[in-house]
């Protein structure tokens, strides 16, 4: 009995991002290996992030330089809507994407499902207090704000 019939294979390499067609692919329990290999973590809310939190990234696409394994997964480039390139392995990778995505990020390949600190979800409102950081006049009204609720005194101790 005949179910249907497989037109065309896509994996997306990075999470949130427009993937790429591939001719084969392995498959496995918990899907295509290699797909979503590589992900954006929010190093101000500390937690991996994707289009909800920079639709941005939905603009931009991700392919492997390679094949991937299956103890590792391959460098990652990404094109930016621009068609600026950044691969994984440039030194200052993450520098390029937290500046095109105006926060400060950092690319991370999959890790262990054992490593619990690594997917844990941030601090909750870590983004807004990070959005007031960002700035010196901002980070004033943040200090003005904390010392009016006396919640630097309590910081403090």
């Amino acid at each position: 009995m005949r179910v249907g019939t497989i037109e065309e294979i896509w994996r997306y390499p990075g999470k949130s991002m427009a993937g790429e067609q591939v001719d084969h692919c392995s498959v496995r329990a918990n899907g295509l290996l290699g797909d979503r290999g590589w992900a954006l973590r929010d190093d101000v809310a500390g937690e991996i992030s994707g289009a909800k939190r920079w639709p941005r990234l939905l603009q931009c696409t991700a392919r492997y330089l390679g094949e991937e394994t299956s103890d590792g997964i391959a460098p990652l480039e990404i094109t930016l809507p621009d068609g600026s390139r950044i691969r994984s392995l440039d030194a200052d990778a993450n520098e390029k994407l937290s500046a095109f995505l105006g926060h400060r990020v950092s690319l991370w390949p999959l890790q262990p499902a054992s490593a619990l600190k690594h997917y844990r979800r941030g601090v909750p409102g870590a983004h807004f207090i990070g959005w007031l950081a960002a700035t010196p006049s901002r980070r004033r009204f943040l200090q003005r704000l904390m010392s009016l609720v006396g919640a630097d005194r309590e910081m403090r101790q």
